[in-house]
């Protein structure tokens, strides 16, 4: 769909979207999982070492090593059941990236092309800002358009499934549905609260939408740091790109 690669717009400095893998959770997980064992492990040996330096017997001595021992293997259990769940990827980690959740990370433009080529049948295009560029006296030196790059593999079936999933999210009962109440169309869209990472509580509002949603013209992506609910942070917001646009 795109997401793991730059859109191609005409704009410096663009980066590329990011999804959720296996290569990637180690890389994030593993370092933190490293310093929490390290942490836990520094204290049993301070506090042993403590209580070593007190003992006055060596039967004492030797209570307090095998008790150390047996917290060095409790802590040693517990870094492989975090290993395992928190590191390795699992079956959990693929339930959940099918609804957005995981280590992904997409730029606004790479959401709002996502959300076109879902409304366009699975056309996946290139974005661009310049029409043409002309010389002082009007004439083109260069013209641009559409470019079609690729054609997602997904049928047409499961598509028209999204697009009407998209669609009931702005109707009555869904999460955008008080965001286009009494818009004078039908609208795809789909409401999100994005994480900033793993231990912040710092959630971002985020919201999609193509329209109409029966023959989309116009597709939107936008996001408020720090709005939490799409919904009622970016999702204004598209409505009134909307209302411009379609006058």
């Amino acid at each position: 769909m795109g997401l793991d690669e730059k859109t191609g717009v005409d704009l410096p400095g663009e980066v590329s979207g990011s999804s959720s893998n296996p290569e990637k959770k180690k890389s994030i997980q593993l370092p933190i999982l490293e310093k929490w064992y390290q942490d836990k492990q520094n204290k049993i040996e301070q506090k042993y070492a403590k209580l070593l330096k007190e003992a006055k017997t060596d039967q004492e001595k030797n209570d307090i090593l095998f008790r150390k021992l047996d917290e060095l293997r409790v802590l040693e259990s517990e870094y492989q059941i975090k290993y395992d769940y928190e590191v390795e990827w699992s079956a959990h980690d693929t339930y959940i990236l099918s609804f957005g959740q995981g280590a992904n990370e997409y730029t606004p433009i790479g959401l709002a092309n996502y959300v076109a080529t879902i409304a366009n049948g699975g056309k996946l295009m290139r974005p661009y800002l310049v029409q043409r560029v002309e010389s002082p006296d009007g004439q083109v030196i260069s013209e641009f358009g559409s470019h079609q790059v690729d054609q997602i593999d997904a049928s047409q079936e499961n598509l028209a499934l999204v697009r009407e999933a998209m669609k009931r999210v702005a109707q009555s009962g869904g999460t955008a549905s008080g965001v286009f109440n009494g818009f004078p169309m039908q609208v795809g869209a789909k409401t999100g609260t994005a994480e900033s990472g793993w231990g912040k509580e710092i959630y971002h509002g985020v919201f999609v939408a193509f329209a109409p949603a029966d023959d989309p013209q116009i597709a939107f992506a936008g996001i408020i740091e720090e709005g939490y609910h799409g919904s009622t942070s970016a999702g204004p917001i598209a409505r009134a790109v909307f209302e411009k646009y379609f006058g």
